[in-house]
């Protein structure tokens, strides 16, 4: 793969999604989740707090939502987020293979119903990402503790009135308890990020990758 940026739309075996592909193919791995009745495009804006080099990968869910757009699942019960994180893994196996990439590291990051998908997923497959970053979301605990986590982000609206700021500090404390490295930001805002919470979002990545 050339430094030159490529850019596109893809089928694979169990979802579809758009990959943004900026050099070569050791590079980092970012996948970006969109949430309930999302689609592949919303979380672009978050690309330009990552390094310019980073490799790009965009999902879609494959569940279409009553209100608009996809969803991972639309009734919260293990079977259904355990399903949405299976396809998931498939996904990334796939475009790995696809376009032939060999990232140093995966870095996850989710909004919503895509970060809580990417929280499970992180424990399912310990050591897939190597940084979790959950925006407005919340954690769906694993059965069992693992013995490493991602480093993980995690901004939360104190007026979020979709997904309380509780889960957020839920989530927290879970880490916490569990050895894991965190950093939880908050802001007046209510289930999107806020500037202040970009800003954060940057200079975390730029501190940790």
């Amino acid at each position: 793969m050339s430094n030159s940026k490529i850019q596109g739309n893809i089928q694979l075996s169990t979802l579809s999604g758009a990959y943004h592909l900026y050099s070569d193919s050791s590079e980092d791995l970012v996948l970006m989740l969109h949430g309930k009745a999302g689609n592949r495009q919303v979380m672009s804006v978050f690309e330009k707090s990552f390094p310019p080099e980073a490799n790009f990968i965009y999902p879609e869910a494959d569940i279409a939502d009553p209100i608009g757009g996809f969803s991972w699942w639309l009734e919260q019960n293990s079977e259904n987020y355990q399903l949405a994180a299976s396809k998931l893994q498939k996904f990334i196996d796939d475009i790995i293979l696809e376009f032939r990439l060999k990232p140093r590291r995966i870095i996850a990051c989710g909004f919503s119903q895509g970060g809580a998908c990417l929280s499970w997923l992180s424990q399912a497959n310990e050591g897939l990402f190597s940084h979790l970053i959950m925006i407005c979301s919340f954690y769906l605990e694993y059965p069992e503790p693992l013995k490493s986590y991602p480093n993980t982000f995690i901004y939360h609206g104190l007026a979020d009135q979709v997904v309380a700021v509780a889960e957020a500090n839920k989530a927290v404390s879970l880490l916490i308890s569990r050895q894991a490295t965190v950093t939880f930001v908050a802001d007046t805002q209510a289930h999107k990020i806020s500037s202040k919470g970009m800003k954060a979002l940057k200079d975390w990545l730029s501190r940790e990758i």
